[in-house]
């Protein structure tokens, strides 16, 4: 399940967990926000820890793997990569993520204002299959991300 560390994916973990449920983390630190952004890595390591649930981290440079390309585009296709990749490594089928009803409502406005046809006039879809994960282009490996599909212990 992927837990970014805010309210939504936090609360879904804790009610996961709660229900007994074993659950596998995948946690994305965008690097985009200096210090707040690696509290959210180690504050999801811990909860992580103190729940006996196995986390896995990404740490990528979201700002430089856009260089000219729509930041929050790049930061979405990181994440969804890396949730694919520990699915895959795990043997999972599918990736948890938690919206809220905002969650929603940015998502159907957003594509409204940039223009959209019937199809983009949805929300986020409640189900997605995990892909194959794919390597990244020659260009892009080795730019930016620290990479490392061994559950991250806490340091």
């Amino acid at each position: 399940m992927a837990v970014s560390g805010g309210a939504d994916s936090v609360a879904l973990l804790c009610a996961l967990r709660a229900c007994g449920a074993a659950v596998v983390v995948a946690h994305v630190n965008h690097r985009l926000r200096g210090e707040e952004s690696d509290g959210d890595e180690t504050f999801v390591r811990e909860l992580c820890a103190a729940l006996g649930a196995e986390c896995y981290v990404r740490s990528a440079d979201v700002a430089a793997l856009a260089s000219g390309s729509n930041l929050e585009s790049t930061a979405r296709r990181v994440r969804y990569e890396f949730f694919a990749e520990v699915a895959h490594a795990i043997g999972a089928a599918w990736a948890a993520t938690a919206h809220t009803a905002d969650d929603q409502a940015e998502t159907v406005l957003h594509r409204l204002i940039r223009g959209t046809g019937l199809q983009g006039l949805r929300g986020i879809a409640a189900e997605r299959r995990a892909a194959e994960p794919t390597p990244p282009p020659p260009s892009l490996k080795g730019r930016g991300s620290k990479d490392n599909l061994t559950p991250n212990p806490l340091p």
